[in-house]
């Protein structure tokens, strides 16, 4: 009899505790979002759970909810106060989505929950990517768009297919260009390192479009984690190698001593090199890629920029300086409209760490909060004609800073900022001077969002030489 009357309370007292979590989310519940059917049906889908994630503004409206109970539900968002009040805010960093990736990243800046670690990793990121970094920088990009040009003029005439080729070169210059350059990577090492990345990520993406209960006991599960060990010991190894370097014979301008040089532990100096190489080349392919693509669609666009090319650095074929870069102002138009048009990823979230009152709502403490970055930037309501390459749009005064979104905001902003834009300039400028991009006739760009979108019909321009 007592033991009937304890299991009797304890059923109470689950109602009475389940019944106040799900009042906590009231105003959640007020939402509009999928069934659970709904849901497992995505699993099902061959296009993915990202694609199916991706539907959901369209269909619902600008906020939608995801809620399998009792987990806590998420917020897939596109309005705009939901913007000004969390993903604009400083107080608000940290990305719960990235745990996924703990055993890559560990306690790198992107997966830190604590403030005050992902404050101070980043201020030293910060305070080495000076201009003096960025012009070192560029360096290894110069030298690795020059292997393309090579690569053009053996092709000339002939369609390319950029998009692995930009995979390959951003990966090669984020890696090259984090080290000393005494102390060089080889091709086997960087071929290893690739290699096991894009394994980790094409097994994350596969335990996505699961439902995942079951994963950690698969061999898929055991292959990331290799892939992950690989990586880390690769750069372990070259941890190392710079600490051998005595202070004397340094490069400046290294991130890999200013990390060593901080205090900073082995095994955060490993996970902040992995993330900041990664974070570097995966964000360049698509953006830098459908550039090219859109500017052999526009003949009259080339020559614009062409035009500030030659007034910049005038008609000879001399090295294009950092300055020269800065001083080409419709360039810069032409990459931050790369960058709106072509966000590389299809989202970024937020973890709220207090409640949030948004449009008459009280979002609770620990949701998660998931902003559709790339349906933003393609949004009427946010640039007019949102879907049309026009770099004119940042020449009419009709995007403000508040606007430009692309790289995070305040405190949250991209410390690789300035470089992705160099970078993007820099290869538009060394190619434009040289050659005329032309469209493959009847080919389509036919964009799948993985983790990061990419074209699963490739994405192909013609170069033909310059009189």
């Amino acid at each position: 009899m007592f033991i009937a009357i304890l299991v009797i309370l304890l059923f109470f007292y689950l109602i009475l505790r389940y019944r106040n979590y799900i009042n906590k989310y009231n105003d959640i519940n007020q939402i509009p979002g999928p069934t659970l059917i709904d849901i497992i049906k995505s699993y099902r889908n061959s296009d993915g759970l990202i694609n199916f994630l991706q539907s959901l503004n369209s269909k619902y409206g600008p906020i939608v909810k995801i809620w399998i109970k009792p987990l806590p539900p998420t917020i897939i968002t596109t309005d705009s106060e939901f913007l000004d009040k969390i993903y604009r805010s400083n107080d608000y960093f940290y990305n719960a989505s990235f745990a996924d990736v703990k055993s890559l990243f560990r306690n790198s800046l992107l997966t830190t929950a604590s403030r005050e670690s992902w404050r101070n990793d980043k201020q030293i990121i910060m305070k080495t990517f000076t201009p003096g970094f960025i012009s070192n920088h560029l360096l290894v990009y110069k030298r690795k768009y020059n292997e393309f040009i090579e690569m053009i003029y053996e092709n000339l005439e002939k369609p390319i297919d950029i998009q692995p080729h930009m995979r390959k070169i951003h990966a090669e210059i984020m890696i090259e260009s984090m080290m000393d350059p005494q102390i060089k990577m080889t091709q086997e090492e960087i071929n290893e390192y690739m290699k096991n990345w894009l394994i980790y990520f094409d097994l994350l993406l596969k335990k996505m479009n699961s439902l995942g209960i079951l994963y950690k006991f698969t061999n898929n599960y055991r292959t990331s984690l290799k892939c992950a060990e690989n990586i880390i010991k690769i750069m372990e190894n070259l941890l190392k190698r710079h600490k051998n370097v005595s202070q004397d014979q340094r490069a400046k301008n290294n991130l890999m001593y200013a990390f060593i040089d901080s205090g900073m532990s082995d095994d955060k100096i490993v996970d902040n090199m992995n993330i900041t190489i990664g974070g570097g080349f995966e964000t360049s392919v698509i953006p830098i890629s459908l550039t090219l693509y859109e500017l052999g669609k526009r003949p009259e666009l080339q020559e614009k920029i062409l035009e500030e090319i030659l007034t910049v650095i005038g008609p000879e074929l001399k090295e294009i300086t950092f300055n020269d870069l800065n001083n080409m102002t419709y360039l810069q138009c032409v990459a931050n409209e790369a960058v709106r048009l072509y966000f590389p990823s299809p989202f970024m979230d937020r973890l709220l760490p207090n409640n949030v009152k948004v449009k008459d709502m009280v979002i609770p403490k620990d949701t998660q909060v998931v902003f559709h970055l790339s349906k933003i930037f393609k949004s009427n309501e946010y640039f007019e004609n949102a879907n049309v390459f026009n770099p004119d749009r940042f020449l009419q005064g009709s995007v403000t800073e508040k606007t430009l979104l692309w790289f995070g905001y305040g405190a949250k902003q991209c410390p690789g900022k300035k470089i992705a834009y160099a970078s993007i300039k820099l290869l538009l400028a060394t190619i434009l001077r040289e050659f005329k991009i032309y469209p493959v006739k009847d080919h389509e760009v036919q964009l799948k969002s993985d983790i990061n979108f990419t074209s699963v019909t490739g994405i192909p321009v013609i170069f033909k030489k310059r009189m």
